[in-house]
């Protein structure tokens, strides 16, 4: 369990584009659920600990396709994050 935080917390390395879109997916559905059925209480650290992993994710991945990090922050944009994260599935990254 500490091994798996670990990977999804971490804003070290890089990630290759099945584990940024598998993990991606994993967190999305955590935070819609949490936010859509589970009491306040539960939901919104839920939903803030689920947003940070996918800004880790997002900045592990930016760097293994070498772009800078700070592109990290359109994640925050509404309907601009779709097109960050469809990018980020796409694109080639330098991790082979």
């Amino acid at each position: 369990m500490r091994e798996l935080i670990k990977k999804y917390a971490s804003f070290s390395g890089t990630v290759t584009r099945m584990e940024f879109f598998s993990r991606s997916i994993i967190l999305y559905i955590i935070f819609f659920i949490a936010g859509r059925y589970w009491p306040q209480a539960v939901s919104i650290p839920v939903m803030v600990i689920s947003m940070a992993c996918l800004w880790g994710l997002c900045i592990r991945r930016l760097r293994d396709i070498g772009w800078s990090i700070w592109i990290a922050l359109l994640y925050v944009v509404p309907f601009i994050y779709v097109i960050v994260f469809i990018v980020l599935c796409v694109k080639d990254g330098g991790n082979k």
